[in-house]
């Protein structure tokens, strides 16, 4: 019987792919028929199967734009729940590919074009203040892609003298002062939408309405997680590495308090607390704070999107006990020179045996010029 139901459901899938290849179904259906793929790829922990869904879902929006010619995804009459989750998942497809495929020139010209006088000073429903972020959001990890400038963390003691500069280096895709000029007006945008925000968090405190001020606060935690992964891209290690103590810690308590209060069972396809942990836990290395983010990773194990909170776990204590290996217990935070992550290619994941192969290079405190190579096997 097994058997059977996996065959019949296999038979299904097949068929829906074939009705939105050919395109004899409505837009909404077929992009829905897209969501059922990827919550079935995300469940089987098929991560590159679920992406490749996202990029067809992209790719549906792209054509029914143009054959309507219309910019906006909003002018087509979807859902605006559907419209959310698809934003969600475009993000978290770029979020896992942060060098991700070159751009087009629309793709480019659409990253240069500020949005920061289209936030209303107030926003009038968190729908809308959610529709704002996203895209204030997409935009910024698209520039990201584009511009190609980014504070390097593998850098060398050789070269680390080069990066005390208060600007980075110029490239073949955008000149220092263009890329500044850009930057400043993209905190500008999250610094308009923060202050747009405020006024709907404060009605949804004083509402009385536990469920309206849950969803507010969970806007709130993803903003100040996008706003503290801004600084550590856009910024260099000494302007940002260290010294968001206070901000860290905001966002840990929200995460907690949240977390400690929630009811669902951990699972679902758009993102919602592992993204803030991660940023806590692994684009900064405040000691305190990243063990406790991993602690919550396992003590509430969930799965979102395209992360497995047990698995990301083991691979951030594992990169913790590399990067702290004869640390003082005084040291607050780890140095950055210190920092190392694990090697993509060289990273091997079973999600079928739930094994994973990591591997990182360790840059030794007393021995900065060497790079020794670590590995391990986990289990989840």
């Amino acid at each position: 019987m097994a058997m059977l139901t996996l065959s019949s459901l296999g038979i299904a899938i097949i068929e829906m792919k074939k009705a939105i290849s050919l395109k004899t179904l409505d837009l909404r259906t077929r992009l829905i028929a897209c969501l059922v793929f990827i919550a079935f790829e995300v469940y089987h922990r098929n991560a590159q199967s679920a992406i490749a869904q996202i990029e067809i879902m992209s790719l549906l929006i792209k054509e029914q734009l143009k054959d309507q010619n219309i910019y906006m995804p909003t002018s087509l009459g979807i859902d605006n729940e559907l419209m959310e989750t698809f934003r969600d998942l475009e993000i978290q497809k770029l979020i896992g590919n942060t060098f991700g495929r070159a751009l087009t020139q629309r793709d480019l010209l659409n990253s240069r074009q500020t949005i920061r006088k289209e936030i209303p000073r107030e926003f009038v429903s968190l729908h809308q203040a959610r529709v704002m972020f996203h895209i204030i959001v997409m935009r910024q990890l698209y520039w990201q892609n584009t511009c190609q400038h980014e504070w390097p963390w593998w850098i060398t003691p050789q070269t680390i003298s080069l990066f005390k500069l208060n600007n980075p280096l110029p490239n073949e895709h955008t000149t220092t002062e263009e890329w500044c000029a850009e930057r400043d007006r993209r905190f500008e945008e999250y610094v308009a939408w923060w202050n747009a925000f405020q006024p709907l968090l404060l009605k949804a405190r004083v509402s009385h309405d536990p469920q309206e001020l849950r969803r507010a606060e969970i806007v709130r935690m993803n903003y100040l997680a996008a706003y503290l992964a801004f600084m550590t891209r856009m910024l260099s290690p000494w302007e940002a590495w260290y010294g968001q103590t206070a901000r860290l810690a905001e966002l840990m308590a929200l995460i907690k308090h949240l977390l400690e209060t929630t009811d669902d069972n951990g699972f679902g396809v758009e993102m919602n607390f592992l993204i803030p942990l991660i940023v806590i836990a692994k684009l900064f290395r405040h000691r305190a704070l990243r063990q406790e983010a991993i602690r919550f990773m396992l003590a509430y194990p969930r799965r979102e999107g395209l992360w497995d909170g047990v698995l990301v776990a083991k691979s951030l204590q594992w990169i913790a006990e590399v990067e702290e290996d004869d640390m003082g217990d005084e040291e607050e935070y780890v140095p950055h020179y210190l920092a190392t992550d694990l090697v993509r290619g060289l990273t091997e994941v079973d999600p079928i045996k739930r094994s994973a192969k990591f591997v990182a290079y360790q840059r030794p405190r007393n021995a900065l010029m060497t790079l020794i190579r670590r590995e391990t096997v986990v289990t989840w």
